[in-house]
């Protein structure tokens, strides 16, 4: 079982490490952009990478729930499930 546990932290910290360095665009977001000197927010998909960005003249951009859920499900649940799975590999099994 601690195996699987310690499988499934690596998954999660590896998936957040790629999905924090790249324009990974599946996350739904409320991002605000600055044209002709007024500030407009529009729903869109954003990454990780620009959430985390420090907001820039006002631009800025801010996860939704819907945002937050899909975080949580493919940067958390999936890779501990993904763990679960490929940790039972290596645990011997009783006879």
């Amino acid at each position: 079982m601690l195996i699987r546990l310690i499988l499934g932290l690596v998954l999660a910290g590896g998936a957040y490490f790629v999905a924090a360095n790249s324009h990974f665009d599946i996350f739904q977001c409320n991002e605000t952009t600055e044209t002709d000197g007024r500030l407009e927010t529009k729903e869109d998909m954003c990454s990780i990478l620009q959430v985390q960005r420090e907001p820039y003249g006002g631009e800025k951009a801010e996860l939704t729930p819907i945002g937050y859920a899909t975080a949580v499900g493919v940067l958390g649940l999936l890779p501990f499930i993904l763990g679960y799975m490929i940790g039972g590999m290596f645990t011997r099994k009783k006879v």
